[in-house]
């Protein structure tokens, strides 16, 4: 189930190409273990995910798992239980990518209005007095 389909655009804001998400330079996004998310893109920009800033440019490698390229403008994630954290980059141009932080699906606001059941958000516990 792809819970959020994301907008990658690329500009130059002054400082070389970079990614927008959504319309915001470089966004952190928050992507929640279980679920499946897909990015468009332009061709001439390859999006990929590192547990590396910057991923190969810097000496990283691809990070693959749940990755897959559905063609050569939109890639999606399943993200796994207990994924690192990640950073999406251009697999042929450096620094244009950001931060993709993997939080667990019952964080607070990472999933849209509707998304799990109710209850899923943890453990709050609350006690009425003066009953």
């Amino acid at each position: 189930m792809t819970i959020r389909t994301f907008t990658v655009t690329v500009a130059n804001p002054g400082s070389g190409n970079k990614y927008y998400i959504d319309d915001v330079l470089q966004d952190t996004i928050n992507l929640a273990e279980g679920y499946t998310y897909v990015f468009n893109y332009p061709s001439a920009h390859p999006f990929r995910f590192s547990t590396t800033s910057d991923g190969t440019h810097s000496g990283g490698d691809e990070y693959t798992t749940g990755v897959t390229v559905n063609s050569s403008t939109q890639v999606q994630i399943t993200v796994a239980a207990s994924a690192p954290t990640l950073y999406y980059y251009c697999s042929i141009h450096s620094g244009m990518g950001g931060q993709a932080n993997t939080v667990d699906s019952d964080t607070w606001g990472v999933l849209q209005w509707g998304q799990n059941s109710w209850g899923d958000q943890g453990t709050v516990t609350i006690s009425l007095t003066g009953q």
